[in-house]
């Protein structure tokens, strides 16, 4: 092989893992997003609006705090899905 049919392969072969690792991604997702989520994405919807991103995101509140009961309710979850 030549340098330039090389390169392709491993192009190619880092494809094949990126596009499996979002496979495996999506896949995680449809586990635990609602259903009405799903549905969602499944819809070819356009956007309801055409406002730049700064008009999408005004008053938009970043904090977020981590709560001990969130972490308790994640953990309960993990747990039940995996069966025990």
């Amino acid at each position: 092989m030549t340098e330039d049919s090389d390169y392709w392969k491993r192009r190619a072969e880092a494809l094949e893992a990126a596009l499996e690792a979002l496979r495996r991604r999506m896949l995680t997702l449809a586990e635990v997003l609602p259903l009405e989520s799903l549905r969602y994405l499944q819809e070819d919807a356009a956007p309801q609006s055409t406002g730049s991103a700064a008009e999408v995101l005004e008053g938009w509140d970043d904090d977020t705090r981590l709560l001990a009961s969130d972490v308790e309710t994640e953990l309960r979850l993990l747990w039940e899905r995996m069966g025990r």
